[in-house]
């Protein structure tokens, strides 16, 4: 993608290569109108994106936020942005502190399955709901 062309220059036009001066004068004057319209259009965009904000502020909601870039210094090299960061800390393993006390047997009728249930075999699953009530 090009990037947007910001001067008459960037252009390649030489006015001054233009023998009529009546053409001459009106491409000046095209191009100054051309740069009032772009400034006006870029004015009303912001003028657009405050009343949107004012109107969803009305309504309640939230408007468009003011994201502010980080104030970070520059990090040129990756061993300096390692040193930012802080280790990620370890976490351990719950099952080997936990102790199973009660197993139970949930029954299921056969006629709430739907027809084409099919057994896949049992599987194991361990609940943990941990209540600071000792069972007794």
């Amino acid at each position: 993608m090009k990037s947007p062309i910001t001067k008459l220059s960037d252009l390649g036009i030489d006015l001054d290569k233009i023998a009529d001066p009546a053409i001459r004068q009106a491409i000046t004057l095209l191009f100054n109108l051309v740069e009032e319209v772009s400034l006006d259009n870029d004015r009303l965009r912001s003028e657009l994106q405050a009343s949107r904000d004012e109107i969803a502020r009305l309504k309640g909601e939230q408007g468009k936020p003011n994201i502010r870039g980080k104030n970070r210094n520059d990090i040129s090299s990756e061993d300096e942005r390692k040193t930012d960061r802080k280790p990620p800390k370890a976490k351990g393993s719950k099952n080997n502190r936990l102790t199973i006390t009660r197993t139970e047997v949930v029954p299921i009728n056969k006629s709430d399955l739907p027809a084409d249930a099919v057994p896949k075999g049992y599987e194991t699953p361990q609940l943990c709901r941990i209540w600071s009530i000792p069972l007794r």
